[in-house]
Parts: C-alpha cells; sequence; structure tokens
C-alpha cells in the first residue's frame, strides 16, 4: 500500500540547520564580553594637608598595592551569565526538537507503516471471522428449544462483539490509504452492520411478546436473512484476506 515518504532523511540536517545559529550566538556573546574592559577608576585629588607643628606621618600603602578610595573591578570580561542561560536553553530546544523529528522520521516510514496496516489488518481478519463463526453456531443452537432467556443472553453477547468489531474496523478505515484496502474495509463494515440489522431483527422476533406464536415459516424467513447477510460478509471477509496477503 502506499504511504508518504518519511522525514528520517531530513532530521539531521535540519538538526544542524538549527544548531548553526545557537552557536554563532554563543561566539557573538562571548567575543562582546572579552571586548569589554573595566573603566578606569579616578585617582583621589590630592589636597594640601593643613600645617601643623608635628611632623606628618607617612602613610603606609596598601598591603595589596591597591587605591585607598577602592576595591578591584569585579568586571573579568566573561560572557555575562543571562547569556549562558540563553545558550543552554537553545541547545535544549534544538536537542528535543532534533529528537522529536527522528521519532516523526520514524513513524513516517513507509515500511513501518505498511507493517502496521497489515498487523491491525490481520487482527481485523481474525476477530471479524470469530463473529461469522459465533453468529453461525448462535443459528445452529437455535433449534435446540431453548427459553426465551436463554436465546437473548446467546443472541445479545454476538451483538456486543459486532459492535466491538464495527469498532475496530472504523478505526482501521481511518487508518487505511491505498484506495483498493480502503474500498475493503468500508466493504467490511457495511456487511457487518447488514448483519448486525439483521441479528436485532432475529433477536426482536425470538424473543418478542409475539415469541410462543411465531410459526415455522416466520422462524425460517428470519433465518434465511441472518444467513443471507452472514453469507455477504463472509465474501467481504475473503476478499480482504486475499488482498491482506497478496501485499505482505
Amino acid at each position: 500500500m502506499n504511504s508518504s515518504t518519511g522525514w528520517s532523511a531530513w532530521a539531521p540536517a535540519i538538526g544542524v540547520l538549527l544548531l548553526v545559529p545557537v552557536l554563532l550566538l554563543a561566539i557573538a556573546c562571548s567575543t562582546a564580553g572579552l571586548a569589554q574592559t573595566p573603566d578606569a577608576t579616578t585617582a583621589p585629588e590630592v589636597t594640601a594637608a593643613p600645617a601643623t607643628d608635628a611632623p606628618a606621618e607617612s602613610a603606609a600603602p596598601p598591603a595589596d598595592g591597591g587605591t585607598e578610595s577602592g576595591g578591584e573591578d569585579d568586571s573579568d570580561g566573561g560572557v555575562p551569565t543571562w547569556a549562558w542561560v540563553l545558550i543552554a536553553g537553545a541547545l535544549g530546544l534544538v536537542f528535543v526538537g532534533f529528537i522529536a523529528l527522528l521519532r516523526r522520521g520514524s513513524s513516517g516510514d513507509p515500511v513501518a507503516s505498511q507493517s502496521q496496516w497489515h498487523g491491525s489488518a490481520l487482527d481485523a481478519y481474525a476477530s471479524s471471522t470469530a463473529i461469522r463463526d459465533i453468529v453461525a453456531a448462535n443459528l445452529s443452537a437455535d433449534g435446540l428449544g431453548d427459553a426465551a432467556e436463554v436465546l437473548e443472553r446467546r443472541w445479545e453477547g454476538a451483538r456486543r462483539r459486532i459492535n466491538d468489531r464495527t469498532f475496530e474496523l472504523r478505526a482501521l478505515e481511518a487508518r487505511t490509504e491505498d484506495p483498493e484496502a480502503l474500498a475493503l474495509v468500508r466493504q467490511l463494515v457495511a456487511g457487518l452492520s447488514a448483519l448486525r440489522s439483521a441479528v436485532d431483527s432475529h433477536l426482536s422476533l425470538r424473543t418478542g411478546d409475539d415469541a410462543a406464536q411465531l410459526t415455522d415459516e416466520q422462524i425460517a424467513q428470519s433465518e434465511s436473512l441472518l444467513k443471507e447477510r452472514l453469507a455477504q460478509f463472509g465474501g467481504s471477509l475473503d476478499a480482504f484476506k486475499a488482498y491482506v496477503d497478496k501485499n505482505r
């Protein structure tokens, strides 16, 4: 079956293209930080000391060789903290985006997509075949003369299974892209819907208030309709299985 082209071949290139501007940003921030120089400190203004009789004592120079008015400039000319935070965040986003592209590429791989569809189609065929067998078995058991409660429980179980299989086939229909396969899946859905209507009619007939007054002809007509719908559904199943086997 046809499938869309995957992204896996483009994912590495896209990741590199996203990484390049981040690296350029890091280099630009680093260069700008190194180019900054601390402002020169202004030497304190020297004022003449008032004359006194006592000789002025010489002030001892600072032990660390700095000026008396202020300490060293804390700026070392490196990249500011906010710039490193920005760079780290950008790199994280690039990494997450790159991983997401790889996963998307993997899910879009035509071979993987076809394999997944094939597995789902086989599951749908197996469960639909079980429906056909259950309805056929119920038809055979109807002639055993069971009470209405037994008949109702038996056919209610078949109807619940039909509802479950209809939901499963609808999900498969939404995932089917090949026109031929899509037509076969829709044919299965239509056949199962017709079978469900025949089951509802037969259940209502056999468990209704007038069930005791039913004639053999009325029962035979209901069973004949069920067998006809069952045969149509079986033909759709066989055509669907032939397609699945052909496109392994």
